[in-house]
This record gives C-alpha cells, structure tokens and sequence, in this order.
C-alpha cells in the first residue's frame, strides 16, 4: 500500500512539474508579436519607422498617406546604398519583395535588409525608389 501511495505521488509530482515546465512554451508569454522597422512609402516616397506583426509581408500599411506601398530599406554590400528592392507580384495579386532581392542601384545580390545602428550598414547614400505602383507583368 505504502508503495502504491509513493509511486501515484512521484507520478502527480511529474505531472505537476511537467506542466510548470511546458506551459511558459505554449503561451504568448515573452513572444514578441510586433516589430520596428525602417521603411519607406513608395507611393507618397515619407520614410516611416514600419511597425508589423512578425510574419506579415511587406507592402505594410504608410501611417504619413494610408497607402499600402511601405517597404523596408534594404543594404548594398558592393555600392553601400541603402535602397527598396524592386517589387514583384505576389500570389495574393499584390506586390512584395522578391525572393532574391538585387540592389537598385548596381543589380548585385549581395543584400540584406537594414539594421539599424549596426557597424557594417553604413550607408554613403540612397538609390532610386522603384515607381509605384510598379507594373505588372
């Protein structure tokens, strides 16, 4: 009996710890739901700090003029240009940013988008914003 009684308790004790130990897994506790981003508007060309639910592709919503046309900046490794990768049609019959983007300015793919205050994004300028709304093809 004793060792009936000891065993359901150690079997309790797991399951209480378990939980205790999984639960802060399951939950939005510590999940960063939304992020800042530097970016400009395309249709009225106002440099906005985008914020975004993680996830949500890009054109995001311009708080200067209302349009959907913000996309964040994007750095050059080969001309040091900050710049908006050409937009492409997405599936959803509106526009995003490519796969594979390329710079604006030069056409090399050595790109990553912009963090800011970070030692090797200094930019020595800006490229030509992409027209909006751009064609589609």
């Amino acid at each position: 009996m004793k060792n009936s009684l000891l065993g359901l308790l150690t079997v309790a004790l797991f399951g209480v710890a378990g939980y205790l130990a999984f639960r802060g897994f399951s939950g939005p506790k510590g999940i960063v739901e939304k992020v800042e981003s530097p970016g400009v508007c395309l249709a009225c060309k106002q440099e906005v700090l985008a914020s975004y639910k993680v996830g949500e592709a890009p054109p995001l919503v311009c708080s200067a003029c209302g349009e959907r046309a913000v996309f964040q900046w994007f750095y050059c490794y080969d001309c040091h240009r900050r710049f908006v990768p050409e937009p492409e049609p997405a599936p959803d019959g509106g526009f995003g940013v490519p796969m594979y983007p390329k710079c604006y300015a030069c056409g090399c793919q050595s790109v990553q988008q912009l963090i800011p205050n970070f030692q090797e994004h200094v930019p020595s300028g800006d490229a030509n914003l992409p027209k909006w709304p751009p064609k589609k093809s």
